[in-house]
C-alpha cells in the first residue's frame, strides 16, 4: 500500500512539474524529451533523497 501512495505521489509530483512550469525559462530551457525524463527523477529524488535536477528556488511557488 505505502508503495503504491508513493508511486502516485511521485507520478502527481511529476505531473505538476511539467504543467506548473510551463513558461519558466529555466526549465524551458531543457529540451522537451529531457525534461520529461529531468521531471520524473526530480520526482522521485526529491521525496527519496534530496537530490534535484534544478535549483529549488527556480521552480514555481506550487511544485516546490
Amino acid at each position: 500500500m505505502a508503495e503504491a501512495s508513493s508511486s502516485s505521489l511521485s507520478v502527481i509530483d511529476w505531473f505538476f512539474f511539467m504543467v506548473l512550469d510551463i513558461g519558466n525559462t529555466v526549465i524551458e530551457d531543457i529540451p522537451l524529451n529531457t525534461r520529461f525524463a529531468a521531471g520524473l527523477f526530480q520526482a522521485v529524488a526529491v521525496r527519496a533523497a534530496g537530490f534535484s535536477i534544478v535549483p529549488m528556488n527556480s521552480l514555481a511557488p506550487a511544485v516546490k
